[in-house]
Parts: structure tokens; C-alpha cells; sequence
């Protein structure tokens, strides 16, 4: 028999944060990132959250809001390692 979905979140709960956390971690030590590179390349789609859960660390990660023809969004980069 195989697990539901639902089981098998409970089962490794949270560890699906951490593995994208160490994803945007290893990507900001080589380059700043944004929300469109997380979603395509990473498919991560809480680039916010994951940012917040990297500051609760102790990461000093800088956002700087870049402005375009359809709006804005963040731009994420590391200042200075932890």
C-alpha cells in the first residue's frame, strides 16, 4: 500500500523548507536572486517566506526593489555570510 499525499507531508514535515532554504542559501552565495529565478529554476514559490525563514538564522540578506514596465519586485542578495 502507498502513502496519501497528506501522509506523506506529515511524514517529512518542514523538510521540504529546509532543502529549499539550503537551495536559495547555496544560490545567494554565488548570486542575488529573485522571485522569477526561484519559481523557474528552483520552483520555489514562496521566495518571501523562505527569505524570512534564512533571516530568522542569523542570514543578512538585503531586498532591493527594482522597478520594471508592468511593476516592481524584490531582488534578494546576501551581504555578508553568517
Amino acid at each position: 500500500m502507498g502513502c496519501t499525499v497528506m501522509e506523506t507531508i506529515e511524514e517529512g514535515k518542514g523538510g521540504w523548507k529546509v532543502s529549499q532554504n539550503k537551495e536559495i542559501l547555496d544560490w545567494l552565495k554565488r548570486r542575488s536572486i529573485t522571485p522569477m529565478d526561484a519559481m523557474v529554476v528552483l520552483n520555489v514559490y514562496r521566495l518571501a517566506a523562505r527569505i524570512s525563514d534564512l533571516r530568522a538564522q542569523g542570514w543578512n540578506i538585503v531586498t532591493e526593489l527594482e522597478k520594471h514596465e508592468n511593476g516592481k519586485h524584490a531582488r534578494y542578495y546576501l551581504r555578508e555570510s553568517k
